[in-house]
């Protein structure tokens, strides 16, 4: 499936990448794909399950710092 998100990347040919480098890409595409489904994956998943609590997130119940007068 990776390989098919990337095609892009291996069916057109640029002149600022080196063969080398496109066949490097096509080698690590496997793990590209595993990183984003072991590292990446639960916390996109746990941020879905939880954005409805997004408005207590970070609130303060009253106000700790107070504006120095002026003058």
């Amino acid at each position: 499936m990776n390989y098919l998100v990337s095609l892009r990347l291996f069916a057109i040919r640029r002149t600022d990448e080196t063969l080398r480098h496109q066949a490097l890409m096509f080698l690590f595409s496997p793990l590209a794909g595993l990183w984003s489904l072991v590292v990446l994956r639960p916390p996109y998943l746990n941020a879905m399950a939880t954005c409805w609590q997004v408005g207590s997130w970070g609130t303060w119940a009253r106000v700790e710092v107070r504006a120095a007068p002026a003058g």
